[in-house]
């Protein structure tokens, strides 16, 4: 059964253009040398709000001279620092997905690339951990935890990295995992294990493999815990014979295994069905958990405008069943070819509205946008908080938003004046 099919729809949403550009600040314009080019996931913060990011690019001059990318922190009283530079070895090529805090500082994360010569000779990746310096001043430690083979393991992490019990690991990767999706894998589901003795390895074990087809496939962006040890998350393909034959994407949920023996368990909440419904293609991020465990998400395609086969992408929500398994989708908003390819998990704030951003636009370079629940019977509506503009604010938005008390952070990916270099700003709503 095609779990897709139910959808709701709202047409009736109001688009309120709002000039707010005396609200955003550029707290950080990249130069796209040693300092980072193309910052390009979600900033994470730690508990004295220094944020953490990684730039797809820079650093260096290896990597056919456009660096292989870093890690960086930016605080309102140092600015700008890198905290470790890929050199395209075995440490890996291109940070992308985000970061994770661990104890004591740590900053976990994952290479899409690199690693090693599998995967075509590219490397398939790696997964990595960044130790804090022990003396003020000093540098951060640098550890590759594992590099991915490419074979039944995965290969190609595109997310950030959960961090389970006693320091367990938990991700997906993109491809790999088995012989499906025209013999890449359809990507896996992974924990990695601490060694037992001090100095080992570390041990990773493919709790579950993506099947492909109906079921989903390429998992990007990441997992968000749901509790009972469950995850929500979202394929970037499969689901269904829409969008040229691929799938236009699923939400699932990942069931651990109950008992000794067992596997763990996909559970497809929504399948897209691209222009055949309507209803959205290919998710640009991972879904926010809302009141009653409605589910609020984007797709990158879909909706109507920008190409006739594939849209300008929309922002959903999936409202779970009373009983049996149909999700409901309901269209929230659909982008215009202005603003379109919104990227990121969206943020709710307690009145129930929704923040995000757009990558790109015909005459623009992105937007971050407010969503606002509808007040009577009418449908949400849309404000525009900031319209990027590639000048020094940058542009591109390939990241989502990260909010520190009511004020929202996110990088751009170029910028200024198209630059492959990008920025750091801060936007009061």
């Amino acid at each position: 059964m095609n779990i897709g099919l139910k959808i709701g729809l709202l047409f009736a949403f109001t688009t309120v253009a709002v000039s707010s550009a005396q609200n955003l600040s550029t707290l950080y314009t990249f130069q796209g040398g040693t300092d980072g080019s193309g910052p390009d996931s979600t900033l994470i913060a730690d508990s004295k709000g220094i944020l953490f990011g990684t730039t797809q690019y820079g650093g260096g001059t290896a990597c056919g001279g456009l660096g292989c990318g870093t890690v960086f922190s930016w605080s309102p009283i140092s600015g700008e620092s890198v905290i470790y530079r890929f050199q395209g070895g075995a440490d890996g090529i291109g940070p992308n997905g985000g970061l994770a805090l661990g104890p004591h500082g740590a900053l976990y994360g994952m290479t899409t690339v690199g690693g090693g010569s599998g995967c075509g000779g590219s490397g398939c990746g790696t997964i990595f951990v960044l130790a804090p310096p022990t003396t003020p001043g000093g540098s951060w430690r640098y550890q590759q935890l594992y590099a991915f083979q490419g074979g039944s393991d995965g290969a190609f992490p595109n997310s950030y990295l959960l961090q389970g019990v006693a320091g367990i690991l938990l991700g997906v990767t993109s491809e790999g995992g088995g012989s499906g999706c025209s013999g890449f894998g359809c990507g896996t589901l992974f924990e990695l294990l601490l060694p037992g003795n001090e100095g080992g390895a570390w041990t990773e074990t493919v709790l579950y493999r993506f099947q492909g087809g109906q079921r989903g496939a390429s998992p990007n962006f990441g997992l968000v815990p749901v509790g009972n040890g469950t995850f929500y998350g979202v394929s970037s393909n499969g689901g269904g014979t829409g969008c040229d034959g691929a799938g236009c994407g699923t939400v699932f949920q990942l069931i651990p295994a109950g008992t000794s023996g067992e596997t763990w368990t996909e559970r497809t909440l929504y399948s897209f069905q691209g222009q055949a419904a309507n209803d959205g293609a290919f998710p640009g991020g991972v879904p926010a958990v809302g009141k009653d465990g409605v589910l609020y998400g984007v797709t990158g395609a879909g909706g109507s405008g920008c190409a006739p086969q594939f849209g300008c992408g929309l922002v959903y929500s999936l409202t779970p069943p009373a009983s049996g398994m149909l999700w409901r989708e309901t269209v929230l908003y659909r982008f215009v070819p202005q603003w379109f390819e919104p990227r990121g998990a969206p943020i709710l704030d307690s009145s129930g509205a929704l923040y995000g951003v757009s990558s790109t636009g015909y005459g623009t370079y992105g937007m971050v946008f407010k969503l606002s629940p509808p007040v009577t019977d009418g449908g949400w509506t849309e404000t525009l908080l900031h319209s990027f503009t590639d000048g020094t604010d940058g542009g591109l938005l390939e990241g989502g938003l990260l909010s520190i008390g009511g004020v929202l952070y996110g990088t751009t990916f170029v910028g200024p004046s198209h630059c492959q270099c990008g920025t750091i700003y801060s936007l009061v709503p």
